[in-house]
């Protein structure tokens, strides 16, 4: 993002602002005038031969002042002026030009554009995406003093001032942008002081970035939604029920999927698996996209014959209906391997342009074609699942731990991209999440990109020590875009005792635990800490005595698979320390946290 600005505080016109911009950059740029004396002006700048959209007007007589917004998609790459004339007939009222460069939007959003006039210093508005940018242009005829100004809270910030100017005698100018405007919604951008402000106002927003998944991976995990209907080319369906997700994530447990056949058909089509995707962005998709398909397979036997066999198509929604046929059945002509499960991949063109509407998905059905005419028992194999990281494309390193992928290839793959979930998928993206664990607590699948955990408070009972943990995990994506949970983890524990007699005894002690994930990125995690725990003792009197006890805390964290997260640790606060030198207090107290 860059950001320019011409003098505001002249009448001369054109005015300009330099920028520099690379093909597909966003560009909104903007007059803000003293008044609209002698009629208001909507004369487009010009600039790089490029194509400028007005977006909002306000402001048109000499009563108050004028902003006029304009939008840009770059054509190419280039530095240029952006020159804007006067938006207004009249010559002697002073204005300026604002710009600002956008990168890597995918558009701009929604206008807000309030009554030229208002009070409120504000612009509400409903924000079409999530985590947008939001841009504010704001010129106030009564020019009141801005030197201590207040920008309005959206999304929990304040945002960032681009400019600020006060000519006294004529107006008072401001621009300030939001850099994330959270999820899409009423927002309320501008500012709450200097109060007094006659104000005209635009606020735009600019829409951040999809980032496409590199890889879709066949899960062994179960998808929101199964379609009914079996929709390949198929001799054998007695597996249909095995329907799982077409993930952005790896997740599931590495598994054997296998059917054997004894049919004379040659060639004999069996359905292993069916993968459903999340509800998609859409987009039309033509011949030139297609698919890449790396997968383990084994056949039992070298005169089976087996190849794979496979149909991608689209559904109108959650419903059965078919969109269309993206990927018509397909039989491939590498056979599979006869002595061990081995990787192998191929690349395919779509069959059959489609426009994949929002919410649509995708559903990719697998098997094998046998070609032989035996009526033998043969088996074919296929592997899904498995988080250990992505399946190479030949070999058999990782068969029964990496999981299986598919990408979509081509220069409309952002139709495939999910409606809702992460927004970054690239290996080295951050993924935030807030969990809270306590005693036999249970961890729920709530998202492709998160763990949801139930918490409870954990009482010891009898020794009357009451406990309670919170563990807050934070989670990335490794550079395999593996989903590795607990990366990190973070166990408050605070207890407080009544001793007998007056004296009271509280503890309070921190434990951070930092988990080392394996080779593979979810392999065992484990740690070992000392803690040191400091007490303050009050006694029957106005004397204080402070204590200091040496606690070790031992836990061990282990990682079973993907979505699975387990953890245990153990607790053990003691401590001899009395008011008076002679009387002991003692604690004694067990916290156990384990999460599934």
């Amino acid at each position: 993002m860059s950001f320019g600005a011409s003098v505001l505080d002249t009448s001369a016109s054109p005015k300009t602002v330099s920028v520099t911009v690379q093909a597909g950059d966003r560009l909104l740029v903007a007059s803000i005038a003293e008044n609209a004396a002698g009629g208001a002006v909507n004369t487009a700048p010009t600039g790089g031969g490029q194509t400028y959209t007005q977006l909002a007007t306000l402001g048109t007589d000499a009563n108050n002042s004028r902003v006029i917004a304009w939008s840009c998609t770059a054509s190419s790459s280039q530095t240029f002026s952006v020159s804007a004339v006067r938006p207004m007939t009249d010559t002697s009222p002073v204005w300026g030009v604002v710009a600002w460069v956008y990168r890597n939007s995918d558009g701009f959003g929604a206008v807000g554009a309030p009554t030229v006039g208002s009070t409120s210093n504000l612009a509400t508005f409903t924000t079409q995406a999530a985590n947008s940018a939001v841009l504010v242009v704001s010129g106030d005829w009564d020019a009141i003093d801005g030197t201590t100004r207040t920008r309005r809270t959206v999304n929990s910030a304040t945002g960032a001032e681009e400019t600020y100017f006060r000519d006294s005698a004529a107006y008072t100018v401001y621009a300030s942008r939001y850099d994330d405007a959270g999820a899409a919604g009423s927002i309320s951008a501008g500012y709450s002081a200097p109060a007094g402000q006659q104000s005209a106002m635009i606020a735009v927003e600019i829409k951040g970035t999809t980032v496409v998944p590199d890889r879709y991976y066949l899960t062994s995990d179960t998808p929101s939604y199964t379609p009914a209907t079996v929709r390949g080319t198929w001799n054998d369906t007695a597996l249909s029920a095995n329907v799982y997700e077409l993930g952005a994530f790896k997740a599931g447990v590495s598994t054997a999927v296998a059917r054997a056949e004894t049919s004379a058909t040659n060639p004999y089509k069996v359905l292993l698996t069916r993968h459903v995707s999340e509800p998609l962005t859409g987009g039309s998709v033509t011949t030139s996209d297609g698919i890449t398909h790396t997968q383990a397979r084994l056949e039992s036997n070298a005169a089976m014959n087996a190849t794979v066999q496979i149909a991608v198509w689209v559904t109108v929604g959650n419903t059965d209906t078919v969109r269309g046929w993206l990927l018509d059945p397909f039989a491939g002509a590498t056979e599979f391997n006869s002595t061990a499960l081995t990787a192998f991949s191929y690349s395919l063109t779509f069959d059959n342009p489609v426009t994949i509407q929002s919410g649509d998905r995708v559903v990719v059905e697998l098997g094998y074609t046998a070609a032989q005419t035996a009526t033998t028992s043969y088996t074919g194999t296929i592997q899904i699942g498995g988080t250990a990281g992505d399946l190479a494309t030949s070999g058999t390193t990782g068969v029964t731990t990496n999981s299986p992928w598919i990408t979509f290839t081509g220069t409309n793959r952002g139709a495939f991209v999910p409606l809702a979930g992460p927004t970054n998928y690239d290996g080295s993206a951050a993924l935030s999440v807030t969990a809270a664990v306590a005693a036999d607590a249970t961890v729920a699948r709530a998202t492709d990109a998160a763990r949801a955990v139930t918490a409870a408070t954990v009482s010891t009972g009898a020794t009357g020590l009451a406990t309670s943990a919170a563990v807050t995990p934070v989670a990335t994506i490794s550079a395999t875009g593996a989903r590795v949970v607990a990366t990190s983890a973070a166990l408050a524990v605070t207890a407080a005792t009544t001793a007998t007699g007056s004296a009271n005894l509280a503890k309070s002690a921190s434990l951070t635990v930092t988990a080392a994930p394996s080779a593979t990125g979810v392999g065992a995690r484990s740690t070992t800490s000392a803690l040191a725990v400091s007490a303050a003792v009050s006694g029957a009197g106005s004397t204080n005595t402070v204590g200091t006890a040496g606690l070790a805390i031992s836990a061990a964290i282990s990682a079973t698979g993907a979505v699975a997260l387990s953890t245990s640790a153990a607790l053990s606060v003691s401590a001899a320390i009395s008011s008076s030198g002679v009387a002991v207090a003692g604690a004694t107290a067990a916290l156990d946290v384990t999460a599934t």
